[in-house]
């Protein structure tokens, strides 16, 4: 747990609930005990709480617009990369069931985490500290100019571009950058032969960089 303190950047006064956001409810089937769903629950209500307030601060648009946004940037998609990118999972205590799957994907589950430990902090510290956090690891700003300028589309256009010649192989090679904590780099391979990188605060964002420099390189 001092590990995860340290990754966090926040002290548990409550060990324990920082204990039970790392509970899945298989572990906690197996053990008979209580799971991190009931933070997991508090956590979602705290994350929409604070993105959607920081999008009625900021933004004009329309309760519409406004939704679409807020869904994008709490998905499970987005959470899940910031688990990734902590190295938090390995912490997770899994049931007997899902020990022989530690090396599968588990977005769902690794989603559910990213609030558990949220509500955990919020009611061991207050708002203010699960504002902090939720700042920290979640880069509204940088997640609504992507979404906004469709970004999230240049991988699919790229691998369209590539499949216009059959026997061309698209490849993203990603790695963090060594120099910075938490920006990674991913490098676009195309028939072995590499043709851009681009950078980010995950790998999804440094692929999206990559694939639009790629693009732009490949119309050229």
């Amino acid at each position: 747990m001092q590990r995860v303190f340290d990754i966090i950047n926040y002290k548990f006064n409550d060990i324990s609930l920082l204990n039970n956001a790392f509970t899945h409810s298989s572990y906690a089937h197996d053990k008979n005990i209580s799971s991190n769903e009931r933070l997991e629950f508090l956590g979602d209500s705290i994350l929409g709480f604070v993105v959607s307030e920081y999008l009625y601060k900021n933004y004009t648009h329309d309760e519409g617009k406004l939704s679409k946004l807020k869904a994008q940037l709490v998905s499970a998609n987005v959470l899940k990369d910031i688990i990734d990118n902590l190295g938090l999972f390995e912490y997770v205590k899994l049931g007997a069931s899902l020990l022989g799957q530690k090396n599968a994907d588990f977005s769902s589950i690794k989603a559910d985490l990213f609030e558990a430990v949220l509500g955990a902090i919020y009611l061991d510290g207050g708002l203010d500290n699960a504002k902090s956090f939720i700042f920290k690891f979640l880069d509204l700003q940088t997640l609504i100019n992507n979404f906004q300028s469709n970004n999230q589309d240049y991988k699919t256009a790229l691998q369209e571009l590539v499949q216009q010649d059959c026997s061309s192989k698209l490849e993203y090679k990603s790695f963090k950058k060594q120099s910075q904590d938490n920006v990674f780099v991913s490098e676009v391979y195309i028939n072995n032969n590499l043709v851009s990188q681009g950078e980010g605060k995950s790998k999804k964002l440094a692929e999206i960089q990559a694939a639009k420099q790629a693009i732009q390189i490949l119309k050229k």
